[in-house]
């Protein structure tokens, strides 16, 4: 198959990622390494003028698609000359190079709407498939209007809609008839997974019996919850403890503010901003438990590594962590309270060595059956088969 996965978002380019743009980067890697032609069309990295880029990887081919960034964007009709002149780039770099592609794999619906309007005006056969993230929408400053616009253009226009878990799958379904009296045409669920052949290092528990924890992910005003974890880490008051925050956001400098304000909190939390995957795996293995705190999550990489390494996790109980992760067997769940938080974070801390690195293992265990990112590209492939031939 020829299949094209687009997402402006990469980790091709000099911006800090997470853990979606990883992700799809995998999936190229696993979908040419099964043979098929795989090419990953991203916006290439912040420059005035970008031109057209093409760069060999592993399995698949990276193309950067050209694009004019003007200045004094804050003014609208700038923004306006400057959408509409990327726009026809865009259309002329996907003519020429992507027509003749079976299946465009997108990241967002915005992406999607490009696809949805390129494939009508060019009357192509190419099939499209929506990557669903999140819907979360009543959690969201977006307005209804916005909304309705999402589900009508995009959600019912689309040729297949990928879920990352039954749970999300449900809740959509759900929303969507209900809220909007709208039926999704097709759709399948299937995550990407992770690798789990790029490393052989395993967590055992910390020698120098600092009770060691970090958080990965980003400071913003949607979703993660890092203000919990650093409450419920203050409450716990150990001596020998330490908190590691990894990712930036707009929030980050207000939690540094409030640690340095803090004499117990100075010294002991840590902002270490984005790190590569090797480091960030260096650093995790040394720690004594990986947390998350969120409002809500889909299938969240930076949690599915960690378990992959037999660390013990502490995450929110939310959907859909806890679709995955049973409390006290492979993982641990804490409400989304301070009181919670610290009463989940006392028990972990007072556990046997014995018994934390078996709800670790089991946590190891749990992913290596179920998320394994080779036995996800081929349950890719079997349903990119079937849409291609619907």
């Amino acid at each position: 198959m020829k299949i094209l996965i687009y997402s402006k978002k990469s980790t091709f380019s000099n911006k800090p990622f997470g853990g979606a743009e990883s992700s799809l980067t995998l999936l190229a890697k696993r979908l040419g390494e099964l043979g098929n032609e795989v090419v990953f069309a991203t916006d290439p990295p912040e420059n005035r003028i970008s031109k057209a880029k093409v760069i060999e990887k592993e399995g698949f081919t990276v193309h950067f698609i050209p694009v004019l960034r003007f200045p004094l964007q804050r003014f609208r009709i700038f923004k306006y000359i400057n959408s509409a002149i990327n726009a026809f780039l865009w259309e002329k770099y996907m003519s020429k190079n992507f027509s003749h592609f079976e299946i465009a794999h997108c990241f967002s619906p915005q992406d999607a709407i490009q696809f949805i309007n390129w494939k009508k005006e060019r009357l192509l056969e190419i099939k499209i498939v929506l990557r669903a993230v999140n819907l979360f929408w009543q959690n969201m400053n977006i307005p209804e209007s916005r909304i309705s616009e999402v589900v009508t253009n995009v959600w019912t226009q689309v040729d297949s809609i990928c879920f990352i878990h039954e749970k999300q799958r449900e809740d959509a379904i759900d929303l969507l008839l209900n809220r909007y009296g709208v039926e999704i045409k097709d759709y399948f669920t299937q995550d990407i997974g992770i690798d789990l052949q790029s490393h052989n290092k395993f967590w055992k528990p910390p020698v120098d019996k600092m009770f060691r924890i970090i958080m990965v992910g980003r400071f913003s005003k949607l979703f993660k919850r890092q203000d919990i974890l650093l409450n419920a880490f203050r409450n716990l008051n150990l001596l020998h403890s330490e908190l590691i925050f990894a990712g930036d956001g707009e929030l980050r400098r207000s939690f540094e503010e409030k640690c340095f304000n803090d004499n117990f909190l100075r010294n002991r939390v840590k902002f270490i901003g984005f790190v590569e995957t090797d480091e960030l795996r260096e650093i995790t293995l040394k720690s004594s438990l990986f947390c998350l705190a969120s409002e809500s999550e889909g299938l969240c990489k930076s949690v599915l590594e960690a378990m992959s390494l037999g660390i013990p996790v502490l995450v929110s109980n939310v959907r859909v962590l806890n679709k995955y992760i049973v409390h006290n067997e492979n993982g641990f769940l804490a409400n989304n309270t301070e009181a919670d938080w610290t009463t989940q974070l006392n028990y972990f801390q007072k556990l046997s060595e014995i018994d934390k690195k078996r709800i670790g293992m089991r946590g190891k265990e749990h992913i290596t059956v179920n998320y394994n990112s080779k036995l996800c590209a081929l349950k890719y492939q079997e349903e990119f088969e079937r849409i291609r031939g619907n």
